[in-house]
């Protein structure tokens, strides 16, 4: 955080920015409210009605971790850092990259469940049971007996019919979502449709899995996305590459299902 002419910011990393005003100023819109009937699962919500079609964004802070979203009325967010208070934080767009403050609330998570947050549909890995990624992902487990045999069916499905898109990772827009039902119809994406997917399937069958972004040490320079995977069985997180392995065996190579984590360099999860 630093201080412009006198009044705080804060930068958020979708590129946008929260301007603070008095309390006074504030602009809530229409019956805004933080959903908090979730939280024992670590999720919330957002319920609002608006008077015009502006931007809407939220930051979720806890401690040093920060995760800021576009904003949409009813869709969820999570609270994956942990038990403790996190700062909820609601903006609305006046324009360029600026947000204006309207709303925030402290809460305080203690979750019974650890990895409860990891077995959500949430913006980002957005799936419900009639999902056909989800209807796919029953059926590929249903004679499994362990979270690692749900775990490879599903990523060994995943591996052999969806296929790296070059073209969407060359013009892939700030602010993109996957959207899982496009993603499994065409079988495509990029990493991120990848890793959305693969926690969508594993979550749906009770398997707490991470959706990760940040960087390969091999490749530094390139943002990636991947996912931890929760075996409840060995009581250990474990890190899968799908979009990787897509293409390694797609060019006829073996690749381990399970990689080494400290190849791995996280900057977010969720």
């Amino acid at each position: 955080m630093h201080q412009s002419k006198g009044k705080l910011i804060i930068t958020l990393g979708l590129s946008l920015a929260l301007l603070l005003v008095p309390a006074s100023a504030w602009a809530v819109p229409l019956s805004l409210s933080i959903d908090k009937s979730h939280i024992d699962k670590g999720i919330i919500s957002v319920q609002y009605e608006q008077d015009n079609d502006s931007d809407m964004a939220i930051k979720i802070s806890k401690d040093t971790i920060s995760y800021d979203y576009r904003l949409s009325p009813g869709e969820t967010y999570p609270l994956q850092a942990g038990d403790g208070k996190y700062m909820i934080m609601i903006g609305q767009a006046k324009g360029g990259n600026r947000y204006e403050l309207i709303a925030k609330e402290e809460i305080s998570l203690s979750l019974s469940e650890p990895h409860i947050v990891f077995l959500q549909s949430i913006q980002l890995i957005d799936w419900n049971q009639e999902t056909p990624a989800v209807v796919k992902a029953r059926e590929l487990v249903k004679s499994a007996r362990s979270d690692q045999e749900r775990v490879a069916l599903v990523y060994d499905y995943i591996v052999k019919n969806i296929t790296y898109d070059n073209q969407k990772a060359r013009t892939v827009q700030i602010g993109y979502i996957p959207k899982l039902d496009q993603v499994y119809s065409q079988s495509t994406g990029i990493c991120y449709d990848y890793a959305a997917l693969t926690a969508a399937m594993l979550r749906s069958v009770g398997v707490p899995a991470k959706l990760v972004t940040g960087y390969h040490k091999n490749d530094p320079a390139v943002y990636h996305a991947w996912n931890q995977v929760y075996l409840r069985d060995s009581k250990q997180w474990i890190t899968i590459d799908t979009t990787y392995d897509s293409i390694i065996i797609k060019a006829g190579q073996y690749t381990p299902m399970i990689k080494n984590a400290a190849d791995y360099i996280p900057h977010k999860f969720y």
